[in-house]
């Protein structure tokens, strides 16, 4: 909370965003709770995707400034008790990804593509400057022509 509140204090003019996943989610709603509505520190919003639950854990109250969203996946144990202070979105499994993992949040395959394919051309960059930057990870290319097996690779 100590580093938060510096840095709002610091960007007071700035809204403030929140989201994570399982404990990261976690940790963001216990802020966001922790803070409550306290003017200059209450998030606008918060997302969290399969956050952390305790079957012992209490529930909360709903924020009057801060939107949250607890995003979940049916069938995901880790998040089964998680007991939001604000709306639940539940999303059906998805074979192609492990039950917790962020894949399941992820747009699919062809409008990710289309997604970095405008990143890059937004930039006025071409797939060869992307790899002279270093960034060739980046790259549709480096994928046969998809961003979407690396992003698969790293997020289920």
């Amino acid at each position: 909370q100590v580093e938060y509140r510096a840095v709002r204090d610091s960007f007071s003019t700035y809204r403030s965003y929140g989201c994570g996943h399982s404990l990261g989610g976690t940790i963001m709603h216990e802020l966001a709770c922790s803070l409550g509505d306290e003017p200059g520190y209450a998030f606008t919003r918060v997302d969290v995707f399969n956050a952390g639950g305790s079957p012992f854990g209490r529930s909360r109250t709903p924020l009057s400034t801060t939107e949250l969203f607890s995003h979940r996946v049916v069938g995901d144990l880790v998040s089964y008790f998680f007991k939001p202070g604000g709306r639940t979105v539940l999303y059906s499994a998805d074979p192609e990804h492990s039950i917790h993992l962020m894949g399941h949040f992820l747009p699919p395959n062809r409008k990710l593509d289309n997604v970095v394919a405008q990143i890059i051309g937004a930039q006025g960059l071409s797939g060869a400057s992307w790899v002279a930057l270093g960034q060739w990870w980046l790259t549709p290319a480096a994928f046969g022509g998809s961003i979407w097996p690396f992003l698969n690779m790293v997020f289920g």
